[in-house]
């Protein structure tokens, strides 16, 4: 691996060998100790709460910080193989009346391969219940956590490398579903300018025709819209819309002793608007099957995927096809079947860590690619 700058798209990258075997070995020893707590549930994303749901009302403080190492061994060209290393501080103070909050603050980002060189993000956010079940938001948005998107579409990588989303957001929330729509205005301009203005739209909607103790059937489909462009630059530069769109069916069954089994399957699908001359591909679609089992501390994971000519800018790394960075692409086709597995300690109600490991078997190029995970989240309210 090659050292590169820095990009939109990357958090963090970090080649030096000897320092890559360090993080194995801590990695190794961490995941130890952790095996011997106690605790509940899975390797979930890589983001903090951005918004605030639990506060008293009147003036409340919070403040919650995450540690995430994220190392991924991958070969093929579109994005080749990286460490994530990085740190997530969020301040905060929530003033609640009624049903409504605002929050302001700061978040502070350090990206460890780049020292002394903090990001600052302001937070600003109001959350307005027009009733137990419509909730509007404007500044600050839940962001990925609430969107529940595939990772096809909407990884990990890109929550570490976006951590807050801006604009405004409408919610429905309701015991047999879910339904929200949302804008995200990442990149504003003014006259002159020579970089681009750049947003996300997406909506998804989610219902539960089953819900038991034990019985759960869930249908889920969204659409995600990426748009660049800017009719006042100082230099000329092509227009990008992109459509992203899926469509989800989940089964999931828990015994009494807590243990759970779920199958899912997600079809997956892109569109290029036909101004676009960076990308060749007009039409794309991805399969994604998926087998998952969780008991106490542990899950595991294991699916098949596949996709032809499928883009998506704020997708995983693994299933990316063309790299927004470089605009090069690995191929127009990818296929994977992929096992995982992830573990969660809460050592009390304000701190935790999680750990997981997923290996991918290229059925192209007969080639398994990995990744593991360690990350320490904590938080005071």
């Amino acid at each position: 691996m090659k050292p590169h700058q820095i990009s939109n798209h990357q958090v963090s990258t970090i080649y030096q060998p000897c320092t890559i075997y360090i993080y194995r070995l801590i990695f190794i020893l961490v995941s130890s100790l952790t095996a011997q707590t106690t605790a509940i549930g899975q390797l979930q994303n890589l983001s903090l709460h951005n918004y605030a749901d639990t506060a008293r009302t009147g003036l409340t403080g919070s403040f919650q910080h995450l540690s995430y190492f994220k190392n991924n061994e991958y070969f093929n060209t579109s994005y080749p193989g990286e460490t994530l290393l990085g740190a997530q501080s969020m301040a905060a103070l929530t003033y609640k009346k009624n049903m409504h909050y605002f929050t302001g603050g700061v978040m502070l980002v350090n990206q460890y391969s780049q020292p002394f060189r903090f990001k600052w993000y302001p937070i600003l956010s109001l959350r307005y219940f027009l009733n137990q079940s419509h909730i509007v938001t404007l500044g600050v948005l839940e962001g990925g956590k609430s969107h529940e998107l595939p990772t096809e579409i909407y990884g990990g990588e890109h929550m570490l490398a976006y951590p807050l989303e801006y604009g405004v957001q409408l919610q429905y929330k309701k015991e047999w579903g879910r339904f929200e729509t949302w804008l995200d205005w990442r990149q504003n301009i003014v006259a002159g300018d020579s970089v681009q203005e750049k947003f996300t739209q997406g909506t998804t909607a989610k219902v539960f025709p089953i819900h038991t103790d034990h019985n759960k059937v869930t249908i889920q489909a969204g659409l995600l819209f990426y748009h660049a462009g800017g009719q006042v630059l100082s230099v000329s530069l092509p227009v990008i819309t992109l459509t992203n769109w899926f469509g989800k069916l989940e089964l999931r069954h828990r015994f009494d002793n807590d243990l759970s089994l779920g199958i899912n399957y997600t079809l997956s699908g892109f569109k290029n608007a036909p101004d676009n001359p960076n990308i060749l591909w007009k039409n794309g679609v991805a399969h994604h099957f998926q087998l998952q089992s969780a008991y106490d501390t542990w899950s595991i994971h294991g699916g098949y995927y596949n996709s032809k000519d499928f883009v998506a800018p704020h997708g995983e790394y693994i299933f990316a096809l063309y790299n927004f960075d470089t605009n090069s692409y690995r191929s127009d086709s990818r296929k994977l079947i992929y096992s995982g597995l992830g573990y969660l300690s809460h050592f009390d109600r304000n701190f935790s860590i999680s750990a997981g490991v997923d290996f991918f078997y290229d059925l192209q190029v007969k080639k398994i690619e990995y990744n593991y995970t360690l990350t320490g989240k904590f938080q005071l309210n």
